[in-house]
């Protein structure tokens, strides 16, 4: 099973968390949240400084966004959160539930605005 490191110890990331342990795809590795000083969230470990990303991608290859988009900053913030995973060199999955509808007139993937 492939390892994914989680960003972001939230109420979306509850949500988020409970698709991948549905799905069995992917083994959480911990979640890396710099605003959290609790040593575990939802049963995983928690990372509290962004800086160990880099050494995290010597043995996880995925990462996952889990910050919610409520208003225009959270954009900023996932964006930039994103480029930095990128540039780090993660591969960031597209994870969905497998009870989820999805319109035949939607695509799911990165930079596709056409639903």
């Amino acid at each position: 099973m492939k390892k994914i490191v989680l960003i972001g110890a939230g109420g979306h990331s509850k949500s988020c968390i409970e698709i991948i342990e549905e799905n069995n795809d992917f083994k959480i590795e911990a979640i890396v949240d710099p605003f959290i000083k609790d040593k575990k969230f939802q049963g995983y470990k928690v990372i509290n400084n962004d800086d160990e990303l880099i050494d995290i991608h010597k043995n996880i290859n995925n990462a996952f966004i889990c910050i919610g988009f409520i208003y225009k900053k959270n954009l900023i913030k996932r964006t930039n959160i994103y480029k930095n995973l990128k540039k780090i060199g993660f591969k960031i999955p597209i994870i969905q539930s497998k009870t989820s509808y999805v319109s035949k007139k939607t695509k799911i993937g990165w930079n596709n605005h056409n639903a």
